[in-house]
């Protein structure tokens, strides 16, 4: 019984993106673990699964629900024909074992498959035992709350027993078959996932000399679920960036080389989470890829920026702008799955705008910055060394 002296607040929706990411994650690495024969970790798994999944009580949901809803997000889950019709072709005309068979997943792999919902899904007769039939939801209960998942009972449902004997060896069909399902969890929930972080940052900026230490030309942050982008240029001219997730989680992508600064550069951002729960991001100059960064764990960086607190040639934390001088001409975040082709019209008008001369951009002189929203067009312009000027008035940096 919990405490009533203790006064509760409720969890930020960051925290809870960050509790089913972590969840996802431990899901993930069981159904690994099981599949090596490690099938302890079925415990680990059916825990998760359960608060996920099936959590409903007067102060929780189920999370992975309760997160889908919250972002619009409308899963399907694709199955094969129920137990309850396939019974109607057996060859036999009462089988003691039927189980529908493989595979579920998130996306349709077959004709054969059908599409369900969440609650559907659940809901979904998987087995026919000894004239029974048997839900998704009754397999995970069985281990969540009787095989010592999220319960430990001395008393285990006969018909489950019998089942958990059903089967080639240690690794029998009832195991199997929950495997599948954390599998499928995970899948679907990866989808949720990169529906919120997956993101294209594109930047056309230029500078009119090479520093002589590492200075920044865009900090962007969100004070209240601590994400933060930030684009620095190093003193050979090469490339610095540092993307920091709501769980302060950091990778660091760096171009190595120096560019050629000898006018205005298209820097492009992708960030992409996979459906194996890993951490896709690249830096892009000029449409060439320079940096690229594998992670083996989901990175959360909310992908609708239009809100976060944004400096342009200013470290956070001091009082006046670097003294350094930046060109600054767009920065444009997309918040979604971009398609090859978007992706090609994106940078075909990036690169046009940055070739046209005559088009005006913002230079920021030493001591100057910026300070604003990105989503938010009127920037404010702090010193008094910021103008608006032709890209043809720039004299940008050269390299020797």
């Amino acid at each position: 019984m919990s405490n009533p002296n203790i006064e509760k607040i409720e969890k930020p929706f960051y925290q809870k993106m960050i509790d089913l990411r972590d969840g996802l994650m431990l899901i993930n690495d069981s159904v690994h673990r099981c599949r090596e024969g490690r099938f302890y970790y079925l415990t680990a798994m059916s825990s998760q699964i359960r608060a996920l999944f099936l959590e409903k009580r007067s102060d929780s949901d189920s999370l992975l629900i309760f997160v889908s809803e919250a972002l619009k997000i409308d899963i399907k889950i694709y199955c094969t024909a129920d137990a309850e019709e396939l019974k109607k072709f057996s060859p036999i005309p009462d089988p003691v074992f039927l189980m529908a068979g493989p595979p579920i997943s998130s996306e349709k792999q077959f004709s054969g498959q059908i599409s369900l919902s969440i609650e559907s899904f659940l809901k979904h007769k998987v087995i026919y035992f000894k004239s029974k039939f048997y839900t998704i939801e009754d397999i995970i209960r069985f281990f969540s709350n009787n095989n010592g998942g999220s319960h430990y009972s001395k008393y285990l449902p006969k018909e489950f027993v019998e089942m958990l004997h059903i089967g080639s060896g240690h690794f029998n069909a009832l195991v199997n078959l929950f495997i599948q399902i954390g599998q499928a969890i995970v899948m679907f929930g990866s989808k949720i996932i990169s529906s919120f972080s997956n993101q294209d940052i594109y930047i056309i900026a230029g500078i009119t000399q090479i520093p002589k230490e590492s200075m920044v030309i865009v900090d962007a942050i969100d004070k209240v679920d601590r994400c933060r982008f930030t684009v620095s240029i190093r003193q050979n001219g090469a490339l610095s960036i540092v993307i920091q997730g709501m769980n302060n989680e950091k990778i660091f992508l760096d171009t190595i080389s120096y560019l050629n600064w000898s006018r205005p550069v298209i820097f492009h951002f992708s960030c992409k989470i996979t459906y194996d729960l890993r951490t896709i991001t690249s830096v892009y100059v000029n449409d060439v890829e320079k940096c690229q960064v594998i992670s083996d764990f989901p990175i959360l960086i909310y992908s609708e920026w239009d809100s976060l607190d944004v400096l342009v040639n200013k470290r956070r934390g001091d009082e006046e702008g670097q003294p350094f001088e930046i060109y600054l001409k767009f920065v444009g975040v997309y918040g979604k799955n971009v398609s090859p082709i978007e992706k090609a019209q994106n940078l075909l008008w990036a690169d046009g705008l940055r070739d046209q001369a005559e088009s005006s951009g913002i230079l920021i002189g030493s001591g100057s910055y910026m300070h604003g929203e990105i989503g938010n067009p009127n920037f404010t312009e702090i010193g008094n060394d910021i103008k608006t000027v032709m890209q043809s008035e720039v004299s940008f940096a050269v390299i020797e």
